[in-house]
């Protein structure tokens, strides 16, 4: 899969886990915005979803055991940052997120795999539901 069917792919899956989790979500096409999000109390945040199919072996990385380290890759170029930012690993089907705060100015992000955990999704859910 190409990164923008990825891209687009990984936008539409966001919107409806959090839909499912009670955050009316809308799709749009701007610069470094892909999600409108409102909660049940009005109030209105950002979002914008960094999806990756697979996990790459990072080149200069050994853990302890001696095995490659695989991560995924995610490229935050975009200007503009968006309230929050959801990792999304395709291939999983897990989520993290972060707040525009904790993204930064960060180029790019590295995550791996097993941090995409189901307790750390339903801990990004909630800090979406907690936006003020």
């Amino acid at each position: 899969m190409d990164s923008n069917k990825a891209g687009r792919a990984g936008e539409f899956y966001i919107a409806y886990v959090l839909e499912k989790n009670g955050i009316e979500c809308h799709h749009v096409d701007l610069q470094g915005t892909d999600l409108w999000c409102q909660l049940e109390n009005g109030k209105m945040f950002t979002v914008q979803v960094k999806s990756a199919t697979t996990p790459f072996r990072r080149k200069d990385s050994r853990n302890k055991g001696g095995l490659a380290r695989w991560v995924y890759g995610f490229c935050l170029t975009t200007a503009k940052k968006a309230d929050f930012t959801i990792y999304l690993a395709l291939d999983q089907e897990r989520f993290i997120v972060e707040t525009a705060e904790q993204v930064g100015k960060k180029k790019s992000k590295q995550i791996t795999p097993r941090a995409f955990t189901t307790v750390r999704q339903a801990e990004g859910i909630e800090l979406l539901k907690g936006f003020f």
